[in-house]
């Protein structure tokens, strides 16, 4: 079709079907868009009506009951009264099957007397009517309200403390009324009329329904008193309240409402039927009951009532209301504020007076006394369980959980403080007497999660700054991670990331003189473990018990040993060497080596396990030895976990009291290992001598290699190299960090076990195993990183600087302090004389180990200030330093310098460093006995201060520290070494032998020679006074001897068959190690030439 030049298609049916569907989707959008408009107008218009009827019937009713309830007014009927509780029931409660309706039923607060005076008003004349009806007729009232006293119950419970602002006359009524409405009658006779549909208690109880609905009002009492700062008659008052909350705290102490509220809910639910023959059964609902909708309620016993509080510590209910806490927190059904809540509330009621708030300071808590209510064991076992169950579930947290005001969070806060109390703890321990692993496991909980619930209270606060006084009234750090396995290093500890490192508990565990002690002699009895170890034993330096590793050990002999090895732990970061010796506080030096003998085997075995204990491996959650109650999985695995992290930490602070003053043996460190070895133990194979063999490029360096022990080195050097300390960091998105974190048992006896005991354990391999490892360590570097290759082969060049020997530090700063990982290769080293011309010398390595025993000597010199000499010489950084101009970076590149020592395998022999200052550069902290090689006075006088019995400010004692700007002056005295020794490893060259009467004359000289003597002839030779680590049988190139062939002198003497004695002066090429020695006619001129070269002090000069 064309027109006006143009033509259009037609539309196809397709087009003309879709047009018309989309027409009828429009129409029946707009239908069902006018139908909800519709729906949504009636149901405003419904609701609209509904309301004017619902005030029609408030205002009617007002109108008719409000001046009835007047004191002075004429007393209703029945009947009245019957018809007057109908009315205002129709008026405020929601609709039957609503939403609002199935909250109200829940215990919620009603919405409508949150919102409106007026309903208040008429609830609290309503149960004004009631309360003067049931005085006056309680039989006939009681009667007539059966039918419709569920619902009226419920009224008066959602009415209480619903309010925007403390409503004391509602409050008070509606308590009044429930307890007439629902206690049973005074006259026994009078319980014959009441029907199945009547409210009140009889002998089977109150209906749940009612119980849960007071209940959940006398929690919201509570709650409000806590968070407004109100406090029940309990706590003493004597100033003035005004204002909302005071209004509040004096509602609550004139009308003692949550007394009637609590001992009603406890009427209803059975828990005042305990000597009836169902009497136990109603108990623990009772118990149920007000552990799951009362106890949750922060701050709680703060405001409870005395009377009340001792009606819930009777024997009878204390121990149930314990166990129900404890099973619903195992049934989730308590988390996160509101299981920290509940056990906060359980504290203060066993362990402070209720009805005010506890002091939570550390004085307090260490004044705190003897809880009465642990004395039954009933009670201490149950209070033991309800922490196991209660803190974790309080440190898990939940999402759902509610907000706390700042006062409500500080309540919680104080009352979970009071479990860190020593008294209780000390109580709980003597009390449970054999049933030790129940007390370990509290304590292990304690450990572990009271920081973090403390912290999840400190979050829950509302407003945020709220925070900060919840904080401070609980310790509020960071939780352990209680599952992780695998041994842990000691210097990885460092207490640095120890949740629980300064909290009460722990300070308890570890201080209090009894708690070890008895831990100790339980394990010893239960385990098998020695009690003590005499010092003149010969054998026991392996337990049998412990064979099998911490793996096999039954789930609650680990959780105990876990936590007593958490609590050492923390004793040794304080206890002194005397306390240990003299004092054998808390243990004698028997005890301790009996510990340290048993920890030693306890962590050697766990990665290599007895032949004759690797089938009895326990699971993480076993449990029941001993006839003991099975304890929950998660503290079992727990207690495992705390003993793998803590024992090697354990471990090591023995070991290094023992290197400091020792009390046990010195093979006992290595004794597990020495007897595998001697007993052929695949893993304890020799990894054979010299260094390990650069790998080809391209191939790993296990190719080619056994996987058996110490056969496989390659295996552990990996092992080494590439795994590890996990950080948080990388075990959130390494694999390899994860298996390094993973726990140990696919490992036992491989490589990696070995791996593993190297870093937690390292005393407890043998020091040349651990020297041959650290050498193949170095050697696979050198390979991977092809330091040692040539320029043609691919490795780097030499570093090339020139030195001037009176600047030796300076000068190698200048030129090498920024090369960083450059410095694993070779250097190449020019010597400036004194007199400013370059030596001549070639450097081949000889040069190199000149300069870095010359840099590092002149840095450790009293005159530069780097470095501080103690009184025995151990020297340590300077503390002044920091005052000298680049001080810290001279310091840095030291270290750099020693690391290239060790690298090159050079010992140093000018800087002896104190043991605080190796402790710190293993990543640790300095201990208290490390102050004696620093300043052994002020030791000896802190120690006299530590141990003085009486009050420290009788003595009138100030601190201070004395510094010097250049630091103190002293002499670093060097370690004394053995230099020059032993000619079995000595090569002889140019015709030399070792019967060469040469020969013979120079060892006789060098056995003469004293220490010094012979360390500077070492350094003649090899540019190093002392000899590489194990022996000369490691110097690379070996000590050699070489004869210089050179013509006598005299003329005369040669024609006459005579040998005059040559003049030429004995020289060496430090490169080769080798010492240039002319053959000498007598032993004085050998020795007279010898040392004018080794002492001269010259360089090139004498070539």
């Amino acid at each position: 079709m064309r027109l006006g030049g143009a033509s259009t298609k037609a539309p196809s049916k397709a087009d003309v079907l879709r047009a018309a569907e989309a027409q009828r989707a429009a129409r029946l959008a707009a239908r069902r868009s006018q139908h909800a408009a519709q729906a949504i107008q009636a149901a405003w218009r419904g609701a609209a009506a509904r309301s004017r009827l619902r005030d029609a019937r408030l205002a009617e009713w007002l109108q008719r009951y409000a001046g009835a309830s007047a004191p002075e007014a004429q007393v209703l009927s029945a009947a009245e009264v019957g018809r007057a509780a109908a009315l205002l029931l129709a008026a405020l409660l929601p609709p039957p099957g609503s939403a609002a309706r199935r909250r109200v039923e829940a215990g919620a607060p009603l919405a409508t007397v949150q919102q409106r005076s007026a309903q208040r008003r008429a609830v609290a004349a309503l149960a004004a009517l009631v309360t003067r009806a049931l005085k006056a007729a309680p039989r006939e009232v009681q009667q007539r309200l059966a039918p419709q006293a569920s619902r009226l119950c419920m009224l008066l419970c959602a009415a209480i403390a619903a309010g925007p602002t403390p409503d004391q006359v509602l409050d008070a009524a509606a308590a009044r009324a429930l307890e007439l409405l629902l206690a049973p009658p005074s006259d026994p006779a009078q319980n014959a009329g009441w029907g199945e549909s009547s409210v009140a208690v009889s002998e089977r109880g109150g209906s749940a329904l009612q119980a849960l609905l007071v209940t959940a009002a006398a929690r919201r009492v509570a709650e409000r008193a806590v968070a407004g700062g109100g406090q029940s008659a309990g706590s003493s008052s004597g100033g003035d309240r005004s204002g909302g909350q005071g209004q509040l705290a004096s509602a609550i102490s004139d009308t003692t409402v949550l007394s009637r509220l609590v001992n009603l809910a406890r009427a209803l639910a059975g828990g005042q039927l305990e000597d009836s023959p169902q009497g136990q059964q109603q108990q623990d609902e009772a118990a149920s009951l007000l552990a799951r909708h009362l106890l949750p309620a922060p701050g709680l016993v703060a405001v409870l009532p005395e009377p009340v509080a001792a009606q819930l510590l009777r024997p009878a209910s204390l121990a149930p209301l314990l166990r129900a806490a404890g099973a619903l927190a195992a049934d989730c059904k308590l988390r996160g504020t509101s299981a920290a809540a509940a056990l906060g509330n359980l504290a203060h009621l066993l362990l402070a007076p209720p009805g005010q708030l506890p002091s939570c300071g550390a004085s307090s808590l260490l004044k705190l006394p003897m809880s009465p209510h642990l004395a039954q064991p009933a009670v201490a076992a149950a209070f033991c369980d309800a922490l196991m169950r209660l803190l974790p579930a309080a440190a898990a947290g939940s999402s759902a959980q509610p907000q706390l005001s700042g006062a409500q969070a500080a309540a919680v806060g104080a009352q979970l403080a009071l479990l860190g109390a020593q008294a209780p703890l000390l109580q709980l321990l003597s009390v449970l007497g054999d049933d030790a692993p129940r007390f370990a496991g509290a304590a292990l909980h304690l450990l572990r999660d009271q920081p973090a619930a403390a912290a999840a209270v400190a979050r829950a606060a509302t407003p945020p700054a709220a925070a900060t006084a919840a904080a401070e009234a609980a310790p509020a750090r960071a939780a352990e991670a209680g599952a992780e396995g695998g041994w842990r290093s000691a210097q990885e500890e460092g207490g640095g990331d120890d949740a629980a490192a300064g909290t009460p508990a722990l300070n308890a565990l570890a201080f209090a003189p009894s708690v070890l002690p008895a831990l100790w002699r339980w394990l010893s009895t239960s385990v098998g473990l020695p009690l003590e170890a005499p010092a003149a034993a010969r054998l026991g330096c392996d337990v049998a018990a412990v064979s099998g590793g911490a793996r096999s050990l039954a789930g609650e002999h680990a959780l105990v040993l876990g936590v007593f090895c958490r609590a050492l732990c923390q004793l040794l970061l304080v206890l002194s060497d005397d306390d240990l010796h003299r004092r054998g506080t808390p243990f004698n030096t028997g005890a301790a080596r009996a510990i340290a003998t048993t920890l030693n085997a306890l962590v050697y075995h766990t990665h290599f396990p007895a032949a004759q204990a690797r089938g009895r491996q326990q699971g993480p959650a076993a449990g029941g030895a001993g006839g003991v109650p099975a304890l929950p999985a998660a503290t079992l695995s727990g207690g495992r976990a705390l003993l793998e992290r803590h024992a090697p930490q354990a471990l090591r602070g023995l070991y290094e009291r023992d290197q400091r003053r020792p009390f046990c043996r010195p093979e006992l460190w290595t004794a597990p290992f020495d007897a595998d070895r001697a007993a052929g133990a695949p893993h304890t194979a020799s990894i054979g001598g010299g260094a390990a063999q650069p790998q080809a490029e391209g191939g790993g360096a296990g190719q080619g290699r056994g996987q058996g022990g110490l056969g496989a080195v390659a295996a552990v050097v990996q092992g080494l190299l590439f795994t590890g300390r996990p950080t948080a960091a990388a075990a959130a998105g390494a694999a390899s960090a994860a298996a390094a974190a993973a726990p140990l048992q696919p490992t036992y006896g491989t490589p990696a076990a070995l791996t593993a005991l190297l870093r937690s354990a390292p005393q407890c391999v043998p020091f040349d195993v651990r020297l041959q490892l650290f050498r193949h360590l170095l050697a696979e570097d050198r390979a991977r990183g092809r330091w040692d290759a040539n320029p043609a082969e691919g490795g780097p060049r030499p570093l090339r600087l020139t030195v001037r020997r009176g600047r030796l530090l300076e000068d190698a700063y200048g030129a090498l302090a920024a090369k960083g990982a450059a410095l694993k290769g070779r250097l190449y080293v020019t010597f400036v004389s004194a007199s400013g011309v370059p030596e001549a010398g070639l450097d081949h390595g000889g040069l190199t180990k000149e300069l870095l025993e010359g840099a590092v000597g002149a840095a450790a010199s009293p005159g530069y200030g780097l470095f501080a000499a103690s009184d025995s010489g151990l020297a340590y950084p300077s503390p002044t330093a920091a005052a000298i101009p680049g001080g810290f970076a001279l310091l840095e590149f030291v270290g750099l310098l020693v690391g290239k020592a060790l690298y090159d395998g050079l010992l140093l022999p000018d800087l002896a460093l104190a043991p605080h200052a190796v402790v710190a550069l293993q990543g640790g902290a300095p201990r208290a006995d490390d102050l004696a090689a620093v300043d052994p006075t002020l030791a000896a006088g802190l120690a006299a201060v530590a141990s003085y019995e009486g009050d420290l400010a009788d003595l009138g004692l100030t601190f201070s520290v004395e510094f010097e700007d250049l630091g103190r002056r002293g002499r670093l005295t060097p370690l004394r070494t053995d230099a020059a020794s032993d000619p079995p490893h000595t090569v002889y060259g140019n015709g030399y032998s070792e019967s060469s009467r040469a020969v013979r004359m120079f060892w006789e000289v060098v056995r003469e020679f004293g220490a010094a003597q012979r360390a500077a002839l070492l350094r003649f030779v090899t540019s190093s006074s002392r000899p590489p680590l194990g022996g000369f049988r490691h110097l690379h190139p070996p000590f050699t001897v070489h004869r210089v062939d050179v013509a006598p002198r005299n003329p005369l003497a040669a024609l006459m068959g005579g040998r005059g004695d040559v003049e030429l002066l004995p020289t060496a090429s430090t490169c080769f190690c080798m010492l240039k020695l002319p053959q000498y006619a007598s032993k004085r001129t050998l020795r007279e030439k010898l040392l004018y070269s080794i002492t001269s002090g010259a360089g090139f000069e004498l070539s």
